[in-house]
Parts: C-alpha cells; structure tokens; sequence
C-alpha cells in the first residue's frame, strides 16, 4: 500500500507539469467530461446553482494551470478565459488533500495554501460545497486512488513537519561559563553593587575576576562590607 501512494505521489510529480503543454481545446474537452460525469448526481440535486451565470477561477500556480469553470444548460462549463467572480488558487498539493479529505478545507484556506480572491461569499459557498460531497459520487476507483495519494503525501508532510520541529530544539547545557552567562547582560557599575545587599556584592565578587584597576575592586578590598550584620 505504502508502494503505491508513493508511486502515485511521484507519478502525479512527473506527469502533471506536463498537462500545460497538452492543448488547451483537450484539456477542456477532458476535464469538461470527466466533471459531469463525476459529478453527475449532485449536478441533477442542483448542488452546483450556485455557478450559474458565474465564473470561478481554478488556479494552481505551480503547474501553471488556470480553468475558468460555470454552470449552463448543458452542465458544468470549462473555458480558457473569463471575468471571474472569484478565484481559487493554491498548489496541486493542496488540492489533493482537499480532494481527498486528508485536510480540513477550512485549515487549507485559513493556513492560506489555498487562497480565495474576488466573490468572498461565493468562494465561501463553494468551499463548503466541496466540502459537502460525498465521495460515494465518484467512481470507485477514483476515489481510492485520491485516497491513497492524499495519504500519502499526508502522511510525508507530517513527517517532515515531525522532524523540522526536531532540528528547531536546543539543548541546553547548564555547564555554563561566568563570561557566557553574562555575556548579554550589562556588566554591573559601582553605583549598582554598592547599593546591593552584602549577599549580592559577595556573589558578584565571587563571579567576577579581581582587578584592583576596576572600580569592583573597591567593593572586594573593603572586609567591612562582607561582614554579617
């Protein structure tokens, strides 16, 4: 099983940049088909009124692909240009996980890997459409095929994920040095240790090296400061 989600997956990689050089007219002709007859019921139910006379933009930038789709008469309508009501856009990716139900459509657009642009109630319309239909619409064996791919890549993102949150830890060493610790911090003043309590002059002698040329070393030279009170 695991074979074959990764051969889809690279399969998908290989042969689908290669669909923007298939002319236009087939393109159309084939995904013009294959919606109506995949989509055959929910079109009878009327699901899909809500694109008639409108148009939305499918964009996938990654392939370089754009279809302008509507509803007429005759049923779901693909052509190369149109003004647009709304646009979606996103990489072939995020479709997939959209399409195969591996993603929450509203972290898909929330996330923004897919984007909504133009009619933002119509986008919004049409996301919940998608996420309304039953997959039993399609044909079997197309949705056990969008399954096994949407799994699969599903399945590598959250591997990759798992391991940049891996390479984000820091270990963290206490074993540290009196110049580290201090490095970020301003080097105390006169004016600050003389207005400590005797504990903290003590310490801070402790941490910091003598140097009778600095002006911490009248706090080390003076015993009376030291003793308990």
């Amino acid at each position: 099983m695991l074979n074959r989600k990764k051969w889809l997956l690279k399969g998908a990689d290989r042969l689908l940049p290669l669909v923007r050089r298939v002319p236009f007219v087939v393109q159309r002709l084939a995904l013009q088909q294959a919606l109506n007859r995949c989509l055959a019921e929910p079109l009878r139910d009327g699901e899909f009124e809500v694109l008639r006379g409108r148009w939305l933009c499918l964009r996938i930038p990654d392939l370089g692909l754009s279809w302008f789709l509507t509803l007429t008469r005759e049923g779901l309508r693909i052509a190369e240009r149109a003004n647009a009501h709304v646009t979606i856009s996103g990489n072939w990716r995020e479709f997939l996980l959209l399409a195969s139900r591996q993603e929450d459509p509203d972290t898909l657009f929330f996330r923004r890997r897919l984007v909504i642009e133009g009619d933002t109630e119509l986008g919004l319309a049409l996301k919940n459409l998608i996420d309304s239909l039953d997959p039993d619409v399609l044909p079997v064996w197309l949705w056990r095929n969008l399954e096994r791919a949407g799994k699969g890549l599903a399945k590598r993102r959250s591997k990759c994920e798992s391991g940049l949150a891996r390479e984000g830890c820091v270990s963290v060493n206490i074993n540290v040095e009196y110049q580290s610790a201090f490095a970020s911090r301003p080097a105390p003043t006169l004016e600050c240790i003389c207005s400590t309590d005797w504990r903290a002059s003590l310490a801070i002698n402790c941490l910091i090296p003598s140097n009778n040329s600095s002006p911490c070393a009248s706090v080390q030279s003076s015993p009376k400061r030291l003793r308990n009170p």
